[in-house]
């Protein structure tokens, strides 16, 4: 994973992404920035609490699965 800063989503859309607020396409744009950069997944971890991180990750692990 890389540090890809200059594309960085702000901090509210995290959080949007978060509590699952954005549209298909943003959630999507979003998802696939966290795959590289290494800053927002920090920042996405301290927005989430602990059940959603557990969540998150069942959700990447089905994913990768398929």
């Amino acid at each position: 994973m890389s540090l890809v800063s200059e594309s960085c989503p702000v901090d509210a859309k995290l959080a949007e992404y978060v509590s699952c607020e954005l549209s298909e396409q943003e959630f999507v744009t979003v998802d696939s920035h966290l795959k590289q950069c290494d800053r927002c997944v920090e920042a996405l971890r301290r927005l989430e609490s602990p059940a959603e991180n557990a969540f998150r990750q069942l959700l990447i692990g089905s994913t990768n699965e398929a």
